[in-house]
């Protein structure tokens, strides 16, 4: 896919693809590089993260 996607809710059937960014991570460099952002599973650890349950998630 050539054109750029904004996956604000990528729970979307039609937003299911990620574009690289400048700066980011991950090996297709899509991950944001922000200091408060989610990085699910880079501990090995299973993430069972439920958003209802975040009383922070509630305010995005």
């Amino acid at each position: 896919m050539t054109e750029e996607r904004n996956l604000h809710n990528a729970s979307d059937e039609d937003r299911d693809e990620a574009t690289a960014k400048p700066g980011g991570l991950g090996t297709d460099g899509t991950i944001p590089d922000e200091p408060g952002g989610v990085a699910a599973g880079l501990t090995g650890t299973r993430s069972t993260f439920e958003p209802e349950e975040d009383e922070e998630a509630s305010d995005a």
